[in-house]
């Protein structure tokens, strides 16, 4: 991964994904978080960035072509950690 800036976003990609991001970052600043966007996958088709915070984690997916947001969802923290810990179990041979 790496980092991305909110006007890299803008200028490469679309405004309309940099809004829905921008009103991520100034949620973040409002309660104080840290926070980090970065570019999570990229391939031919799709671009994929994650706005993440202590709590939370935005995920936006980007159809290339398109030029438009094809997938967007959040994930809190507890929620990772459940998943986590299935997928742990699942390594581990337990049942589900």
């Amino acid at each position: 991964m790496c980092e991305i800036t909110l006007s890299e976003v803008k200028e490469r990609y679309c405004s309309d994904l940099a809004n829905r991001i921008a009103e991520q970052i100034e949620y973040a600043k409002e309660k104080g978080m840290q926070w980090k966007l970065e570019v999570f996958n990229e391939d031919d088709y799709f671009i994929s960035f994650v706005f993440v915070t202590k709590a939370f984690t935005w995920y936006y997916e980007f159809h290339k072509g398109a030029k438009k947001v094809s997938k967007e969802w959040i994930i809190g923290s507890v929620d990772c950690e459940k998943i986590l810990n299935l997928m742990k179990s699942l390594r581990m041979g337990e049942a589900v």
